[in-house]
């Protein structure tokens, strides 16, 4: 049976997305403010990301251990996330506990006191997450890699978390700003999973969350943070390890782009799975790699596909040319039957098999909701996924080449004339 997914939309301009699913033993919930790390400028970089933690601090109605306390006791689970285009806050309980958690979060969420010592201790806390990220050489390549592919997408380059002299300057006036300009109206969705009505979700939003779902509507403009970033296209970050850690970005397409579904099925053939091209290839028959991957990432208004790879330094050139030729073949001779029908096969399995995590489908319906008015379902998604064609894929690889390509790499003794890239064919076959 299909779950019903009723939408509304509140005074103040924030949705609700409710998916009844009587099936469900639990209810996941997630406040999501359409604002992340991109609406963010030099002044106040790795701001959205630390209001999100000290919204876990102290309310007016609870101090930070009875926040954790309260949740507990009505056995739920908190977290939440920052990324350049969201800010999630998210909860899973039991049904009966539902109304209990929306009072506590509501207050934590709408109310937060930013105490000072509350905020020193936890920008600690925060510069000890970027001294984590920093001493993690994948992490460290996928920034350089992502820092230079977005330059033409600012001000989404930037690290979520902010660099140690980003967080350093930030004060509670910069947290209450930013959630005073965008914590509002159309940047608000509500979404619900599980077996509830919505007459019963609305009158506990309602009186949990008055600030949002009766508050007032988003006012601000559009954001026009754009400043100059250094175009660069390759990235050496030199470390003293025993692996060099590679990634390679081509320009793809946003999340709003019907080619992403194009851009899917590719990938599933490159790079994703045990019998990708990638894999196959560069693992299976030369033992170049333990790991090697892609990946598409699909943003609101910039995606790339990304390969990953871990190699040995003198591995790192053969292994970058044998993943360009990899691409050249797919660009030049396309796919198969076989590699075409299991594309997609593994794709619509995928996407059941992500239906039992009902706090990624609240998650994913609120971002539909946002993106494109309302849910996405399954027929929809499959329909479009039918529309692309073998040869859609052979020109996607086509148009990957013609890409801007970003590359970086974190090992010992990296420099940048290693990362030079050439996709010329006659290159590849030298």
């Amino acid at each position: 049976m299909t779950n019903k997914i009723i939408t509304m939309t509140c005074p103040s301009g924030a949705r609700v997305v409710l998916e009844k699913d009587e099936n469900a033993p639990y209810v996941a919930f997630s406040f999501n403010v359409f604002k992340g790390a991109g609406a963010e400028t030099p002044e106040n970089f790795g701001v959205a990301h630390f209001l999100e933690h000290m919204m876990f601090k102290s309310s007016q109605k609870y101090n930070v251990l009875e926040i954790s306390e309260k949740m507990e006791a009505l056995g739920a689970e908190m977290n939440a996330s920052t990324s350049s285009d969201i800010t999630a806050y998210h909860f899973r309980c039991l049904p009966e506990s539902f109304a209990g958690c929306a009072e506590i979060f509501g207050d934590m969420l709408s109310n937060p006191l930013f105490l000072e010592d509350e905020f020193n201790s936890e920008k600690n806390v925060i510069l000890e997450e970027i001294n984590a990220s920093n001493d993690n050489p994948s992490r460290v390549a996928f920034m350089g890699m992502h820092t230079a592919m977005m330059s033409n997408f600012v001000p989404h380059a930037h690290a979520v978390l902010g660099k140690r002299e980003d967080v350093q300057k930030l004060t509670p006036a910069h947290l209450r700003e930013f959630m005073e300009k965008h914590y509002l109206g159309s940047n608000i969705t509500f979404s619900v999973v599980g077996n509830l009505d919505l007459l019963d979700v609305t009158k506990v939003l309602r009186q949990h969350f008055g600030k949002y779902f009766g508050g007032k509507g988003l006012v601000s403009g559009q954001e026009k943070n754009i400043w100059p970033i250094p175009q660069k296209q390759a990235v050496a970050i030199p470390r003293d390890i025993n692996q060099v850690k590679l990634y390679i970005g081509f320009a793809g397409p946003d999340a709003k782009e019907d080619e992403r579904f194009t851009a899917i099925l590719f990938n599933r053939v490159f790079g994703r799975g045990f019998s990708s091209r990638l894999y196959v290839n560069i693992r299976e028959n030369k033992g170049l790699a333990y790991s090697i991957s892609s990946h598409y990432y699909a943003m609101h208004k910039f995606g790339y596909i990304m390969v990953g790879a871990g190699v040995s330094p003198q591995n790192l050139e053969i292994t970058k040319k044998e993943i360009f030729k990899v691409l050249h073949d797919m660009a030049q001779n396309g796919i198969t039957e076989e590699e075409f029908a299991r594309a997609k096969m593994t794709f619509k399995s995928q996407n059941a098999f992500d239906k039992d995590d009902r706090e990624e489908v609240c998650q994913d319906n609120a971002e539909d909701d946002h993106l494109y008015g309302h849910v996405l379902t399954d027929e929809e998604i499959n329909a479009k996924i039918e529309t692309v064609s073998k040869e859609d894929i052979q020109s996607f690889a086509q148009k990957l080449l013609r890409s801007r390509i970003s590359i970086s790499a974190c090992g010992p003794n990296i420099k940048e004339e290693q990362l030079k890239i050439n996709v010329c064919q006659q290159d590849l076959e030298k």
